[in-house]
């Protein structure tokens, strides 16, 4: 696994990783069809991911001011609770804007909370030219982790209710956080960094690249919804398409993290036109069959695509204070994404135009190639 100068922090994070993306894929990998299911419109669920993003600038700057007052790892005790009350609510609340905006602003603190705790300790953690490493190990962790989670998750829900699949995403998500509250908390680097002094330094093409290989996120959040609407209403089928992508997943990963640090940008190139080539394909075949077919095809090109973004992160954010780079990046993604999201929903774009444009976006990242001069 991902060894560095504590390993016992670096085991915490790996297991963290692992048991948080099961419970992710478990659970919050339905969160468009469930709201779809309770009666949402595809403009409402739009609206929702604006609130998440649009929110998102507030609780990125709040979980880095708690994560400097209390501790990052205590901070990461409100993700849980946070995780559990977002899909316990949205069994509560009536169809109607505002609680749109209510299940959009608490989705949005705890995915932010989320994500500052593991990016912050993802670059804590890391040395000089283990990034590779490390995001190939990342990877392979997030994809077995969500291997069967999905279907597991889909097979629960299903036979037993929604509340059995909030109760138990929510306990094994509180199991992977503990290795992370039981472990020491490295002391923060580079303290005296600031928002223009990141934004002076950071190559501006890689950056581009982050921002841009958030359509992957996007597309990632809506194609369950595609897929339960335009082939098959049940999500053990969009379970077992994610066993598909996991399998292959797996492959590629293995495969492609002994290429890292051989034409990088080549392989980005590689994967960012594969998973267009990849979304069109999804867009366009109807056949349940064949829909599974380019499960695998996606698992093969979106685990080489995101293990060359994940790289290219974790390498520009190690000459940075880890909250500070972290803050800057999710802030960026939040209004990247908010911006994406609010020009769907006012211009009422259908979900087959919006995945399009988020296939165009990915092989503009692939294009614009890395600048690798800092040291991985």
């Amino acid at each position: 696994m991902v060894k560095n100068k504590n390993s016992g922090s670096g085991r915490a994070l790996n297991l963290f990783v692992f048991l948080s993306n099961f419970s992710r894929a478990f659970l919050d990998f339905f969160t468009a069809v469930f709201l779809y299911k309770l009666g949402f419109s595809i403009q409402q669920i739009l609206l929702y991911y604006v609130v998440i993003n649009a929110s998102g600038v507030m609780w990125v700057s709040l979980a880095n001011w708690l994560g400097h007052k209390y501790s990052f790892k205590k901070m990461l005790a409100l993700v849980p609770p946070l995780f559990c009350l977002t899909f316990a609510l949205m069994q509560w609340t009536p169809i109607n804007t505002t609680s749109v905006v209510i299940l959009g602003v608490i989705y949005g603190a705890y995915y932010r909370f989320y994500w500052m705790s593991r990016h912050y300790f993802t670059i804590n953690e890391s040395r000089k030219g283990e990034a590779a490493n490390r995001s190939k190990w990342f990877t392979i962790l997030e994809t077995v982790g969500g291997l069967i989670a999905t279907y597991m998750g889909a097979l629960i829900i299903d036979r037993f209710g929604i509340w059995a699949g909030i109760g138990l995403a929510t306990l094994v998500f509180t199991l992977g956080c503990m290795p992370i509250w039981l472990s020491h908390e490295q002391p923060i680097k580079h303290k005296r960094d600031t928002a223009r002094r990141i934004w002076r330094d950071i190559p501006k093409r890689s950056f581009a690249i982050l921002m841009l290989a958030d359509c992957v996120s996007v597309a990632g959040s809506l194609f369950p919804l595609f897929i339960f609407i335009s082939i098959s209403r049940s999500l053990e089928f969009i379970g077992t398409f994610q066993i598909f992508v996991g399998l292959a997943a797996v492959v590629a990963v293995y495969v492609f993290g002994r290429m890292m640090d051989k034409k990088r940008s080549d392989l980005l190139l590689f994967g960012a036109a594969g998973l267009a080539l990849v979304y069109m394909l999804k867009l366009n075949v109807s056949m349940p069959l064949l829909f599974m077919g380019v499960a695998l095809l996606e698992g093969l090109f979106e685990r080489f695509y995101r293990t060359s973004v994940v790289r290219d992160y974790i390498a520009l954010g190690q000459d940075f204070n880890p909250s500070k780079y972290t803050q800057f990046y999710l802030t960026g993604v939040a209004i990247f994404e908010g911006l994406f999201m609010l020009a769907a929903w006012w211009l009422h774009l259908d979900l087959t135009l919006i995945l399009y444009i988020c296939a165009f976006g990915i092989v503009i990242s692939g294009l614009l190639r890395f600048n690798d001069r800092r040291r991985v």
